[in-house]
């Protein structure tokens, strides 16, 4: 905790932690490849979620940050603000498809 001091990262540092400890005491020790599963460990939300299942286990999950986000509601004439969160789950559910 000592490195992260003054950088805003404590919460990230717990959670990764208590992710860890999730994962050896709950999964045996292996990261889920699973979204449920993944989500279900501190810290980790659908981006991340998305990103290790795409990147680790190389299955098709999306990743969607705040340009792409702005992108896909161009693209999909979404003209709801992203930063509303039924604009955000709309286009979750449009990058799944």
């Amino acid at each position: 905790m000592k490195a992260w001091e003054g950088l805003g990262y404590y919460s990230r540092a717990r959670n990764l932690h208590r992710a860890a400890q999730a994962v050896v005491t709950e999964h045996h020790g292996m990261v889920p490849a699973d979204l449920a599963d993944l989500k279900s460990l501190p810290g980790i939300g659908p981006y991340t979620a998305g990103a290790i299942l795409s990147i680790a286990f190389k299955k098709p999950f999306p990743v969607l940050d705040g340009n792409i986000m702005r992108v896909l509601s161009r693209y999909f004439h979404v003209t709801e603000s992203v930063d509303l969160s039924e604009t955000k789950t709309n286009l979750w559910t449009i990058s799944k498809s």
